[in-house]
């Protein structure tokens, strides 16, 4: 499933539970802030900078449009059991 249409569904189902709200852009939100979205086809999460940081030496992702920041751009490749797990981190946070 390509990155676009897993975040759909994630955000679909996390919305629907109550985790988060979305945007008039589709983005997840917690208290108004965005957590997660897409952008050119590539899901991004909101973590902190320590956790993007290791998360990017784990190999799960870039820091987004290379700012050494807490977003991360996740890899396209990525199963989708493990970017659940990192939007569920990014809401939870």
């Amino acid at each position: 499933m390509d990155p676009a249409t897993l975040f759909e569904e994630l955000a679909r189902h996390r919305a629907d539970a109550g985790a988060a709200e979305r945007n008039t852009k589709g983005n997840l939100t917690v208290g108004g802030s965005v957590r997660a979205m897409t952008s050119k086809g590539r899901i991004v999460v909101k973590l902190t900078p320590a956790r993007t940081a290791q998360l990017v030496s784990e190999g799960v992702g870039t820091h987004y449009k290379g700012q050494r920041n807490a977003w991360l751009e996740l890899h396209g490749e990525l199963p989708a059991d493990d970017v659940a797990r990192v939007i569920d981190e990014a809401l939870s946070g």
